[in-house]
């Protein structure tokens, strides 16, 4: 994986099972990484898509923190007890990995080549607002 600060936080995160969350203050289901979110959708990531993702977390820059964090993505990656939640705000240059803030460059060409590789796996219905 590559040398972003995202990537240096997911060293030695395991990739080989990957949930793409969609928040909703409505969902049922809760996902925490210093801040709680409901989650409205989710899918599990084929091999192909786990090492793009890969791909782009590496090549993401650094970048500072605003602070609003109003993510519209979570990845979860593992399983129990191993998991490990990130979430993801293209408003503030913000991840939370568990609850570790690392801030990267959102309006990057990185950053925005990642955001429209998300959004690609959007289920039909929903959409992201940042």
């Amino acid at each position: 994986m590559g040398s972003s600060p995202l990537a240096a936080a997911l060293r030695d995160t395991d990739f080989d099972e990957v949930e793409l969350v969609g928040f909703d203050p409505r969902g049922q289901r809760s996902f925490y990484t210093g801040g709680s979110y409901g989650v409205g959708w989710s899918r599990l990531l084929e091999t192909d898509e786990r090492a793009r993702l890969r791909d782009l977390i590496g090549a993401l820059p650094s970048g500072v923190s605003a602070r609003c964090h109003m993510p519209p993505f979570g990845l979860l990656f593992g399983t129990p007890p191993r998991e490990v939640h990130v979430s993801l705000c293209f408003r503030c240059n913000n991840a939370y990995v568990d609850r570790e803030l690392v801030a990267f460059d959102a309006g990057s060409p990185e950053a925005q080549e990642l955001l429209a590789f998300l959004r690609s796996r959007i289920p039909g219905g929903w959409s992201s607002e940042e």
